[in-house]
């Protein structure tokens, strides 16, 4: 973790291969699918028009993700690995485009758009350290 991120990513989950897409920003391309993969400075984003489409036509679309900076953006260093090393309460998270808006933290349902940290994890789960 002593290398500084200077690209941010967003990253989703990929439905077909059950692993997590990196997009690398400035080029706009898918970077890696990683099993798992942590992010910093993290926003939750979640596209309106794409929430309204899924809903509409109950078909999948990537209309949300996390926004932030990937240290190890192809997954080398595992999720509770980095949970460990960073510390803190993490929390869990979760999106459903039928249900909710935004993220939203898993066991109140409060909205979250954004976090210090967000662990996205192989079983598809999602873990944030101080979800605001």
């Amino acid at each position: 973790m002593s290398r500084r991120a200077t690209a941010t990513h967003d990253v989703y989950r990929n439905l077909h291969t059950k692993t997590w897409s990196v997009v690398h920003r400035p080029a706009g391309r898918v970077q890696s699918h990683p099993q798992e993969v942590a992010i910093t400075q993290a926003t939750l984003v979640v596209q309106p028009a794409g929430n309204a489409t899924v809903r509409k036509t109950r078909q999948k679309l990537v209309h949300a993700y996390v926004r932030g900076f990937a240290p190890d953006p192809c997954g080398a260093v595992s999720a509770d690995s980095y949970m460990l090393m960073v510390g803190g309460e993490w929390q869990r998270i979760t999106y459903n485009p039928y249900d909710n808006d935004t993220f939203v933290l898993a066991d109140t349902n409060a909205p979250v758009v954004k976090a210090d940290w967000v662990v996205l994890k192989s079983d598809g789960s999602a873990w944030a350290l101080n979800p605001a």
